[in-house]
């Protein structure tokens, strides 16, 4: 059976409530699952990094996300109405 997109991010199927996935990750993200994640491409995420929005970690030449960094960067990018928990 092939995994979808959200899956391949560790992410189970069903409703996806993506501050709840951000908050609850344990190990860093690496550029192309948070990218996956959130619909975007890689290229975006990086030059989030690159900028300095976005706090990343180099190691040799990998690039890893703090999960809170990334919860960081999603909630200071999002605007419009409050967000009401459920």
């Amino acid at each position: 059976m092939k995994k979808t997109d959200t899956e391949k991010c560790g992410v189970r199927s069903g409703t996806l409530d993506l501050h709840e996935v951000l908050r609850d990750r344990k190990t860093a993200w690496r550029v192309p699952e948070l990218a996956r994640l959130l619909s975007l491409g890689a290229r975006t995420v990086y030059d989030a990094v690159d900028s300095g929005q976005l706090r990343a970690m180099k190691i040799g030449t990998a690039v890893r996300i703090n999960p809170k960094d990334a919860l960081t960067w999603i909630e200071t990018s999002t605007y419009g109405g409050e967000r009401t928990s459920e």
